[in-house]
């Protein structure tokens, strides 16, 4: 998992194309052809020159239609990422030690969700 963060955690254009040309070669390396469809949110931009990835973008005003998907899958997600943390706390104090949750742990977490 790659982790990458910005002092207002937000989405940036140099974030997307980095992680896309990452994405990309390793798409040509396992020689695969990927059709990504992508919201059409500002930090979302085209990315030239890529081998193995054919970016595709929701048509305007479609963010709406594309959120309730969204908030199923995002609620989902974090009932089970919240699960975990609940997990972990609990075996950390039967255990009898202090819980102290860092990034590697969290994105371990997520990885099993």
């Amino acid at each position: 998992m790659e982790y990458t963060a910005n002092t207002k955690a937000w989405m940036t254009i140099k974030i997307f194309e980095d992680w896309i040309r990452k994405l990309d070669k390793k798409f040509v390396k396992q020689k695969r052809r990927v059709l990504l469809i992508v919201d059409n949110c500002t930090a979302h931009s085209d990315v030239p020159n890529l081998q193995a990835i054919n970016l595709r973008f929701f048509p305007p005003n479609m963010t709406a239609e594309a959120q309730p998907m969204d908030q199923g899958v995002i609620k989902n997600f974090k009932h089970h990422y919240h699960r975990l943390i609940v997990e972990q706390i609990l075996d950390d104090i039967e255990g009898g030690v202090q819980s102290n949750i860092d990034v590697l742990q969290a994105n371990q977490m997520i990885f099993k969700t």
